[in-house]
């Protein structure tokens, strides 16, 4: 019969019941670092717009002075 307990399989050891943790620890542990990398990329990025624009705005009102 199927699903039927025979007794004949051993019984797991307690420590195997955590093993999910490690897991769980490594798919946070992976995301957070994603994000971090995504936020210093973002930073980054924001940054260099910053100064393009800045410097754009000068050119145009240097050009709106002379």
């Amino acid at each position: 019969m199927a699903g039927t307990d025979t007794g004949d399989e051993r019984p797991r050891p307690r420590w195997q019941d955590g093993l999910w943790a490690i897991g769980a620890t490594a798919l946070v542990v992976g995301v957070g670092s994603l994000m971090l990398g995504l936020a210093v990329v973002f930073l980054g990025w924001l940054t260099w717009y910053n100064l393009r624009f800045d410097r754009r705005l000068s050119q145009m009102r240097g050009r709106l002075r002379s």
